[in-house]
């Protein structure tokens, strides 16, 4: 694997994990090579205040096409996206951290995933994402 530089999305990493309320519980996410955490109603303005301060974009359903190439490619891997959900992302050295915002049919949650992404393995494996994403968040396996 090539070495990268990851300081800046652990710096911003860090900064979502330490913004949340102690009893949040960070959880691995393999599917979509994330850390998830579900996020009340009344939490979500102040979550959403934290993602875009700590985000470089920050795009929904209307506006993904400003997207970069690589960033409307993502959104296709995870299936597009749908009215209510938002795409925040930070881009460098071709890995994009991202973090997901999917709000619950039932109106009262969403699911929040933040992940890093990339087409070219050779920079970062799979692998790799999930032990940062671990460290980060304090995600227990």
């Amino acid at each position: 694997m090539a070495s990268i530089k990851l300081d800046l999305f652990k710096e911003t990493c860090s900064n979502i994990a330490t913004g949340f309320p102690d009893d949040s519980t960070w959880q691995g996410d393999k599917r979509f090579g994330a850390a998830l955490v579900v996020i009340e109603k009344d939490n979500e303005e102040s979550t959403r205040t934290l993602l875009a301060d700590q985000f470089q974009n920050q795009y929904n359903s209307k506006t993904i096409k400003k997207a970069s190439k690589t960033e409307k490619k993502m959104i296709k891997v995870f299936s597009g996206m749908q009215p209510g959900q938002e795409l925040f992302s930070s881009v460098e050295n071709e890995v994009i951290l991202f973090a997901a915002w999917w709000p619950w049919s039932n109106g009262t949650s969403v699911s929040l995933r933040v992940g890093m992404f990339t087409f070219d393995e050779d920079i970062i494996s799979d692998d790799e994402i999930m032990t940062h994403l671990s460290e980060w968040f304090s995600i227990k396996k």
